[in-house]
């Protein structure tokens, strides 16, 4: 659990060090409400869900029985199923509901995207090498 909480804390500052290169290179919409640098909150978010992410990954026996592929097959694949069953839903919805500009959501679409993918690799990788 401390690597998932770990690794979504350390998304969260890698796609804010990309979301501030895509702005200085102009990809990004000036009249955009969405604040590049994110909030203690939503730290304390990405931190909460890598914790309990990493949780999962290590409750979720039916992963552990797939044993004929490498770690970072096994960490995608996790990455992929708690995505889109659990932040792309609640995400996507947010984005046809508010009046941001697409880009902006699309950012926190990635931003979460990031969080899942970084703790299902770490956790992944722990997981293979502690055997």
């Amino acid at each position: 659990m401390f690597t998932g909480g770990l690794s979504g804390l350390l998304s969260v500052f890698g796609h804010s060090v990309a979301w501030s290169a895509a702005e200085r290179l102009g990809l990004r919409d000036p009249n955009s409400s969405l604040e590049v640098h994110p909030s203690v909150i939503e730290m304390l978010l990405h931190l909460i869900a890598g914790v309990a992410l990493g949780a999962m990954f290590w409750l979720s026996w039916g992963l552990a029985a797939i044993v004929d592929v490498t770690w970072y097959v096994r960490g995608l694949t996790f990455a992929g199923l708690t995505f889109f069953a659990a932040s792309f839903p609640a995400l996507a919805s947010y984005m046809f509901a508010t009046r941001d500009p697409k880009i902006s959501s699309i950012a926190v679409i990635t931003r979460w995207a990031t969080t899942c993918l970084a703790v299902s690799l770490s956790c992944s990788w722990n997981w293979s090498h502690a055997l």
